[in-house]
Parts: C-alpha cells; structure tokens; sequence
C-alpha cells in the first residue's frame, strides 16, 4: 500500500496546528479567503505557519485573489504550496514558481478530464463539492468514483470527509491524497484533537 498524504485545512490557531502536526497529518492548510468561517489574517498565518515550518507543509488557500494579494502572502508567510478555490486560470495560478494545487469544482464540473487539461502546470488537483452558488468548505462528498489511473498520482480527494467515511472513500476512489477541513472540527475553525487523531488512524488502516 502507498502512504496516504493528508492534510488538515482551515488550521486557525497555534494549538491545532500543533495538534494536527502531532497526529501526523502532511500538510496544514491557512485560508486567506475573507468571507471563510475558517479565515485568519496575514500576521495570523505567519504565526502557525512558523510554528510548523519545516515538519508539516505550508498550503495557502486562495479565492479568486489579487495578484497583490498573493505576493504579499508569499513574502509574509513563506508557504510550500499555494492552493487556489476560485475560477483562477492557470496563468494566474502558475506565475508565482511555487507548486499550486488547483481545486476543481464537482458541483458544477462534468467533464472533468476537460477541467484537468487547463490546469496540467498543477502539482495537485483538488476534487471539491463546490461550484456555483456553492462554496467548498460545505462538509458535504461528492459522488465518489474510482479516480483514472493516469490522473491517481495528482488527485486529492476533499469534500465531506470525515473519520467515520475517510477509509471508505479511499478504497472506493482509489485516493493517495486526502484533505479535511469541518470533519475534523469541533465547532466551525475549531479543530478536534479527537477527531484529528481518529482520522489519522483511519487512512493508516489502509496504508496498513
């Protein structure tokens, strides 16, 4: 079996970052989306991510951003991967020479080899349950499906998981890549030390 890359989104405090570095998650995700529950501002998002810099990696997540906007975070803040929720094409997303990931919205994309192909500079696509008239962050999966083999590698699976149907969704889509965000919360960007924990434990049933 692969290891199972994990990451933990929407992290607004020094202690849950500490504690999803602790349960052992990949990555950290900071949203710089000023209308997300789980918003917190640049100054905020140096202070994890300086917390975690060099033992967990660093994701920034965008919204149909300012260029303006994303320089100054990159300068601040020094992440690993810049991670774009919006409609950003993949000049925009491709013109900082840091990896993105490019999230695709399920809700509202069918042809999604179609999608793919726009974005290929993408080191990650980001399969959402969001869309028009529908933001990710919803805690609600998508239909799941066995992800194409040529696409397996670059797919990460996101949208309503959670410790209870994590296992499930890995062995129905073949996912190598999971990200989390309200599955793991105790209240909207309040995360749950429990819940982080269990979640680990359920991907290393299968990494197992």
């Amino acid at each position: 079996m692969s290891h199972i890359f994990s990451k933990y989104c929407g992290i607004t405090t020094i202690d849950d970052a500490s504690l999803a570095q602790e349960s052992g998650c990949d990555a950290i995700g900071l949203v710089l989306v000023a209308k997300s529950k789980r918003y917190i501002d640049l100054k905020q998002a140096k202070q994890i991510a300086d917390h975690v810099r060099g033992k967990t990696q660093i994701v920034l997540l965008f919204a149909d951003p300012k260029a303006v906007e994303v320089e100054q975070a990159i300068a601040a803040i020094e992440p690993d991967i810049l991670q774009f929720h919006g409609y950003e094409n993949a000049e925009f997303c491709s013109q900082w020479k840091l990896p993105y990931w490019k999230a695709v919205p399920m809700y509202d994309s069918h042809e999604i080899d179609v999608y793919l192909q726009q974005y290929q500079s993408a080191a990650a696509w980001l399969l959402d349950n969001y869309g028009h008239n529908k933001s990710g962050g919803s805690g609600e999966p998508f239909q799941w499906f066995r992800f194409p083999e040529n696409f397996r590698k670059k797919l990460i699976l996101a949208g309503g998981l959670t410790p209870q149907n994590v296992y499930q969704a890995i062995v129905e889509t073949g996912a190598l890549s999971v990200d989390v965000s309200s599955g793991i919360e105790a209240a909207p960007g309040i995360k749950s030390a429990e819940k982080m924990r269990l979640f680990i434990e359920q991907i290393r049933r299968y990494d197992n």
